[in-house]
């Protein structure tokens, strides 16, 4: 089974990883890409480490990625942790929650996620 990681440069990776390696699931490879390869090396390098069992591979094309892939997660925030704070914070100015998945910053995520996440479901629809 081949699980890929869109967004795989986050720090939480190498936990999916090592869990998901450890399961009875029968996986023999995890597929990991980011738009942001420089950090993705490192994540990677840990998750290999990690991985109770399997591949991982480090993928520089979302193609690459997903081709022939069984399950896809996808793990990407838009505009980064910078995004995130000034998202939040503007709420907060405002007397709301400022919380990155609901409201006023759930919406600005969300504006700035789902264009990137059509494109990547009609790549992982062409690679399957």
């Amino acid at each position: 089974m081949k699980i890929a990681v869109i967004g795989g440069a986050g720090v939480r990776t190498p936990l999916l990883v090592n869990g998901l390696t450890d399961s009875d699931l029968p996986i023999d490879q995890i597929a990991l890409y980011d738009v942001d390869q420089e950090r993705l090396a490192p994540i990677g390098r840990v998750a290999a480490l990690m991985a109770a069992r399997g591949r991982v591979v480090l993928c520089e094309s979302l193609a690459e990625c997903v081709s022939g892939t069984d399950f896809v997660f996808t793990s990407i925030r838009v505009g980064g942790m910078d995004r995130r704070i000034r998202d939040e914070s503007a709420a907060q100015r405002h007397g709301i929650v400022g919380q990155e998945t609901v409201g006023p910053a759930g919406f600005a995520m969300a504006t700035r996620t789902i264009p990137h996440m059509v494109r990547y479901a009609r790549e992982i629809r062409r690679a399957v």
